[in-house]
């Protein structure tokens, strides 16, 4: 139950960030997760960031602190995966036309 909080309060910080910056950057999003950790230091979970992808997507997990274990990530890994590989194809489509 404590775990589906922390992963509500998590969603709606990162929502409103990207809802009010169109440019969300690194420094912004380390000094987020830093403070929500210390938010979160009585619960069984972290966060942690990460610079994922082709296109340097920035991504926050929610990590077990006993296990290591990723339990949410947001955005996913396939999503940001997907999109790097429809970008790269659309970009074969677009090369081979010219």
């Amino acid at each position: 139950m404590q775990t589906q909080q922390n992963e509500d309060v998590v969603n709606k910080t990162v929502d409103n960030k990207l809802s009010n910056s169109e440019n969300v950057n690194e420094k912004d999003v380390k000094k987020a997760v830093d403070k929500i950790n210390k938010l979160m230091e009585d619960t069984p979970t972290h966060l942690k960031y990460e610079v994922y992808g082709k296109f340097k997507d920035i991504m926050v997990s929610i990590v077990d602190n006993n296990t290591n274990k990723v339990i949410q990530e947001i955005p996913p890994k396939s999503i940001v995966d997907m999109v790097d590989k429809l970008c790269e194809l659309a970009g074969i489509f677009l090369d081979k036309k010219v």
